[in-house]
């Protein structure tokens, strides 16, 4: 098994039980196509959602940009504004 899929096979173990931070690096990997994984601005949205919900910062701000965007999912401008405060 590769680094990249034993890092992810960690990562979706944490994001199941609830670790927001594995969660925002789950997103992360999805909206940069990085750790073996393909490039999508939906399932990076997805992963972002909890811990943006959550107060993450960071992924309140990737969130923000891909719906400020509308990279993959429809453009939201107003929800963007609200994540970034």
């Amino acid at each position: 098994m590769s680094e990249d899929s034993n890092t992810i096979k960690n990562l979706l173990k944490d994001a199941k039980e609830g670790d927001l931070e594995a969660m925002f690096e789950l997103g992360k990997a999805r909206q940069h196509g990085s750790l073996g994984l393909k490039k999508s601005f939906k399932k990076a949205a997805r992963w972002y959602k909890e811990p943006a919900h959550m107060e993450h910062p960071k992924a309140q701000n990737n969130l923000g940009n891909i719906l400020s965007y509308g990279d993959g999912l429809p453009r939201d401008v107003e929800r963007a504004k609200a994540l970034y405060r």
